[in-house]
Parts: structure tokens; sequence; C-alpha cells
């Protein structure tokens, strides 16, 4: 079920997110998101932890975004590795530094 609330308010760089750069040469977008790089360990496993760029929006704003498609925060340029619709209109790019991969 979709959110009704308007996401704007959140990703704006007056909320929490900031404009970030989506596509390839010439066909980019700039779309406001959250970009999350924290390192955290999974819940009872204390041993294990995980870390890596992400990036939150909104799902019409990425309806056409694909694996693999450029992204620029910054000045730090990743590619989409994975892409997590929840179902909310809010979807979650999964991003790996260009050089990783």
């Amino acid at each position: 079920m979709a959110f009704l609330e308007p996401f704007d308010v959140f990703f704006s760089p007056e909320g929490f997110g900031q404009p970030v750069q989506i596509g390839d040469y010439g066909t980019e977008i700039t779309i406001n998101a959250i970009f999350n790089n924290d390192h955290v360990d999974l819940p009872g496993k204390p041993e294990v932890s995980v870390s890596g760029p992400q990036i939150t929006c909104k799902t019409s704003d990425v309806a056409n975004i694909e694996e693999y498609a450029r992204v620029v925060v910054g000045t730090v340029v990743y590619k989409v590795y994975d892409i997590q619709q929840d179902g909310t209109g809010v979807t979650v790019l999964i991003l790996k530094r260009s050089e990783d991969l």
C-alpha cells in the first residue's frame, strides 16, 4: 500500500535529501534522494556487519532506472547494484562505487 503523505518533504534538501544525478551521460536526471553509507552490525549477529552506499527515493523518480545505471552523489560515481521497491512508493537503490564493479 502506498503512503498518502507527500514524499517531497522527506526527500527535499530542506528535509533529509540531497540532489543526486541518475542515468548515463546525456540522459541523466536529477532527483532528491536520501544517501546513506553507514556501517551497521546485523542484529543478533555481532560477528557480521555490512556497509555500503545506497539511496532511498520516490519510486516514481526511478521507475525507468535499471541495474548498472550511473549515479552521482556529490562527486562520487556509483552504479546501481540492486533495486529494492518496498511497495509503498519508496525505492532503495543499492550502489557500488563505479570502480568496484
